[in-house]
């Protein structure tokens, strides 16, 4: 299942072929004859020529296809269960032995999740993890500490924080009536914002993610 939907995406990680053929050695309840990979961990991919960069680039493509998009991945991808092909330089990913599936709902809050830590929207955050069923979660009463935390989950180099008046900004949002679908109100971040606005001079334009990693 996940080799077809792989080779369907277009994704440059390989899944060893199941050996079907002769009768002797197909498929049992038993035993699963796959090809062999002459290969090494990735952590020795230096050995066989191959881009270490390029090797992380299909890993993340490939966990980001089945998890976000497919709903049913590998879940035991540590560096025993993957291979880099000495001569066509692939990589290979081993032992199905422990899958798990998404719901849609899953795959599309962790997709927000992610996007949302990428752009440092505090806002889309608090909301995804509270619709994750996070709300009382302790990090979601302090917006910076949740920010550094799915920042540090996925190992964002980047420098964390953001500014006083982001925080200022959000945290009046946070602590508004919650509108009709019971979601924090937006109204306290606009009367915040416009009332900096008249006290201080326009900054320049900055994207959220500057704003965050500055």
């Amino acid at each position: 299942r996940v080799a077809a939907s792989l080779a369907a995406s277009g994704a440059s990680l390989r899944v060893p072929q199941v050996i079907r053929e002769p009768a002797s050695v197909a498929p049992s309840e038993g035993v699963l004859v796959l090809e062999y990979i002459d290969g090494v961990r990735p952590s020795e991919s230096a050995r066989t020529g191959a881009d270490p960069q390029r090797i992380m680039q299909v890993l993340v493509e490939a966990f980001a296809q089945q998890i976000l998009v497919d709903g049913f991945f590998h879940a035991d991808p540590h560096e025993g269960n993957m291979l880099v092909d000495r001569s066509s330089k692939d990589v290979v990913l081993l032992d199905f032995g422990l899958t798990k599936a998404v719901t849609p709902e899953a795959r599309i809050n962790f997709a927000r999740l992610v996007v949302a830590t990428t752009d440092c929207d505090f806002f889309g955050l608090i909301r995804t993890l509270e619709d994750m069923g996070l709300e009382n979660w302790d990090l979601t009463k302090n917006i910076q500490r949740a920010m550094d935390a799915a920042r540090a989950l996925f190992k964002d180099p980047a420098k964390l924080g953001a500014t006083g008046a982001d925080l200022q900004q959000v945290e009046v949002v946070m602590q508004e009536p919650p509108d009709e679908d019971g979601r924090p109100g937006t109204a306290g971040a606009v009367d915040a914002g416009s009332k900096k606005q008249e006290a201080d001079p326009a900054p320049p334009p900055q994207s959220a993610a500057q704003r965050c990693t500055e």
